[in-house]
């Protein structure tokens, strides 16, 4: 079997394993037994996981960004623009 990310062997059966980052500098870890002795399918099922784990964590990502910066880009679209009282200094 290659060697696949994120599997590892305790006792006789696999597991699937991720680091996800939390909130601040804390890190959370994410254990889920594959619930199968046969190696090759732990890999194709710990393939799987690794790739919507993926997915999620770039989804939640895209909604932070949007969370914290899309209010100020349409803010900055719907407002108009504000000059003051320069133009009326002559």
């Amino acid at each position: 079997m290659v060697a696949t990310p994120h599997i590892l062997q305790r006792g006789h059966s696999y597991h699937w394993r991720r680091r996800l980052p939390l909130l601040s500098t804390k890190i959370g870890v994410l254990q889920v037994s594959l619930r199968t002795t046969d190696p090759t399918h732990a890999g194709i099922t710990a393939r799987r996981l690794t790739a919507v784990s993926e997915v999620q964590r770039y989804s939640k990502a895209a909604d932070r960004k949007r969370i914290l910066f899309g209010d100020q880009e349409q803010k900055l679209e719907t407002d108009p623009p504000q000059n003051g009282n320069r133009a009326s200094r002559a």
